[in-house]
């Protein structure tokens, strides 16, 4: 979903989840993870299943984990709404605890035929809104929904103890791979339609039609009791190949949403003054569409060159600007000047059908008011690299992750994972809001197959993620568990919670840093001249076994530090009680390894510790920082 150094570096905090319910595929014997991993849970049965869609309760913190299963087996919880398998694959959703130490309760929901859940979201009450696909007749539905007739998807509302439907819904003739909630918590909806939608479409929409071909995109906006639709429209042209539909989707407070996903038509409708209104010549190109309240098309581009290119991701902030993401094959997709790589990385197969080295992801910045791309970017190595999921954190940093097959995918000095581990990783990666500087890129996996499908940003600095999805590596990493229950099957679900804590040259504002080596030695940034008496203070950060945070400070042992001007800054250690006191060497101010006294505050585990070294002067003014914060690692 990549490591700054192999091998154990601390655990912060243990996923009692995994030991209760599972340790399939993922994770079998996995050694402790390194530093970068907070917790990492897997879930699974017997057979198979993988975990597509995250949402978070902002009151409790508990995460929302759906996806889906093909299992008879997998761990349900008593009282849960549905903790029979249907049969074929069934959809389930989780609530998990924010520390992924407790699994609150866990349901299946589908029929007798195939149904996987997509997107997942949270009402302000605690329920929770799903959709997806079903291929079941007998998919559970409630009086007076939208649609109680058999159809290819479903839209359902969950208690947010999970024992109950509120409501449940077919949609007619419409694969739901996307969905969120706008301010009122109405439902945007998106994927690919048939015919039968056109039952749905909704007069004055901008496209109420088949387009024809296998199907079209759509969106659309359903009323928060699901007993209708503000507004449906078809979203396509008349590419008779399988490539068309919406697979990404954002929705503004106010109902506005906006899909992304491929198109293979040439007369796929484009806006005036669109930053591409010209299909791009390949197989497909990737698409934005924005839509009003009342279905009106506002905006819409293609995006695309010469071969396979799909939007899979889609995140909008602030209003107005929309990050899409995803695989671009293209040498001649669409990016700009001064971004972080304008080359298509990949080493193309002259066999047009070859799945060979075909494929860089791409990041590419709209805004959709303007009609502007503002910045375009490609993200890759020499073969098959897409994001499945991306983020802008408050601070304009954009988190992406997904899955890779390249060997020499790019990845930052201190990252979690800076080896691909078998042949398709998962991966994560931080860009800086012009897309031009990679701050941060790992892998994730072990040695078989993982892939990332959904993201969650905790932070306003966007270095704090959750992600998961489905795996098979035996050797997934995953936080330890004293006695993990196996119970097989060839694929798992994992969530993954991650600080991205690069060592990117940046100046760390908080006590974090990067998973650096114990002997990586950070430039000092010094603006003046202190005065005497003054020294340095080293906060170490803690994480407790409940994930709590404290702090502690530290001072450097009898050494002196070269300062501009010609000052000399003698630094005298700071005392503080044992056992929190931890000096450096006094040969070097930054150099040599950090090790933990036995004994520890209570409730506190040995993990790694977070440094950041500022220089306080006698007047109490902080003059001095570090631009590379530093992570060292607790010794025996």
């Amino acid at each position: 979903m990549n490591d700054c150094a192999r091998g154990s570096r601390g655990v912060v905090a243990f996923a009692a989840w995994a030991a209760m319910t599972v340790g399939g595929a993922a994770g079998q014997g996995a050694p402790e993870p390194p530093v970068g991993i907070v917790w990492s849970a897997s879930f699974g049965g017997s057979v198979e299943e993988g975990a597509r869609a995250l949402a978070r309760d902002e009151v409790t913190g508990d995460l929302i984990v759906a996806g889906y299963t093909d299992s008879p087996d997998l761990p349900t919880t008593r009282g849960a709404f549905d903790t029979s398998h249907g049969g074929g694959r069934d959809a389930f959703v989780a609530r998990l605890s924010s520390d992924g130490a407790t699994l609150h309760w866990l349901t299946y929901l589908g029929g007798g035929g195939h149904d996987e859940a997509h997107g997942v979201a949270l009402r302000a009450t605690g329920e929770i809104v799903v959709g997806g696909l079903t291929g079941s007749a007998d998919f559970p539905t409630t009086p007076g929904a939208l649609s109680t007739t058999p159809s290819i998807g479903f839209v359902a509302t969950l208690t947010s103890d999970g024992a109950d439907l509120v409501w449940s819904t077919f949609v007619p003739g419409a694969r739901v791979r996307a969905l969120a909630l706008d301010a009122q918590e109405r439902i945007a909806i998106g994927g690919t339609a048939s015919g039968a939608f056109a039952s749905l479409a909704t007069p004055g929409a901008f496209d109420t039609t088949y387009n024809g071909g296998l199907n079209d995109g759509f969106a659309a906006l359903l009323h928060a009791d699901g007993h209708g639709a503000v507004f449906a429209t078809y979203i396509g042209g008349s590419c008779a190949a399988p490539y068309e539909g919406s697979y990404a989707l954002s929705v503004t407070p106010s109902g506005l949403v906006t899909v992304a996903g491929l198109t293979c038509s040439t007369d796929f409708p484009t806006t005036a003054g669109a930053p591409q209104s010209i299909y791009g010549g390949g197989t497909s190109d990737a698409f934005v569409a924005r839509f009003d309240t009342n279905g009106a098309l506002l905006f819409a581009t293609y995006l695309g060159g010469d071969e396979f290119d799909m939007a899979w991701a889609l995140d909008e902030s602030p209003p107005g600007s929309v990050i899409v993401a995803g695989q671009a094959d293209s040498i001649d997709f669409p990016v700009t000047q001064g971004a972080y790589d304008t080359t298509q990385n990949d080493e193309h197969s002259p066999d047009p059908d070859s799945d060979t080295g075909v494929g860089d992801a791409f990041v590419t910045w709209l805004d959709v008011n303007a009609g502007a791309l503002v910045a375009s970017t490609f993200l890759g190595g020499s073969q098959n690299d897409h994001v499945h999921a991306v983020r802008r954190a408050n601070s304009g940093a954009i988190v992406a992750v997904g899955s890779l097959s390249s060997p020499d995918f790019p990845t930052t000095p201190g990252a979690h994972d800076e080896t691909r581990n078998g042949g398709q990783d998962a991966f994560v990666a931080r860009i800086s809001v012009d897309l031009a500087n990679l701050e941060y890129s790992s892998y994730l996996g072990g040695l078989d197959r993982s892939v990332s499908h959904a993201l969650l940003v905790d932070d306003s600095a966007g270095t704090s993620i959750v992600t998961c999805g489905p795996s098979r590596a035996t050797d997934f990493p995953l936080t330890p568990s004293t006695a993990p229950v196996v119970t097989g099957g060839d694929w798992d679900g994992f969530v993954t919670r991650i600080e991205l804590l690069a060592c990117d040259g940046t100046t760390s504002e908080y006590a974090s840093g990067c998973a650096g080596a114990s002997d990586f030695a950070p430039a000092l940034e010094v603006t003046g001249c202190p005065a005497s008496g003054s020294f340095i203070f080293l906060p170490l950060r803690y994480l407790s076994t409940a994930g709590e945070t404290a702090f502690f400070f530290v001072g450097l042992g009898d050494t002196s530090l070269a300062l501009p001007g010609g000052c000399t800054l003698d630094v005298a250690p700071l005392a503080l009680a044992a056992p929190v006191m931890v000096f450096l060497p006094a040969t070097s101010p930054f150099g040599g390894a950090v090790s933990l006294p036995a004994e520890l505050p209570p409730g506190l585990v040995p993990v790694a510790i977070h440094v950041q070294a500022v220089l306080v002067a006698a007047d109490g003014a902080a003059t001095l920082s570090v631009t590379n914060a530093v992570t060292f690692t607790p010794g025996p």
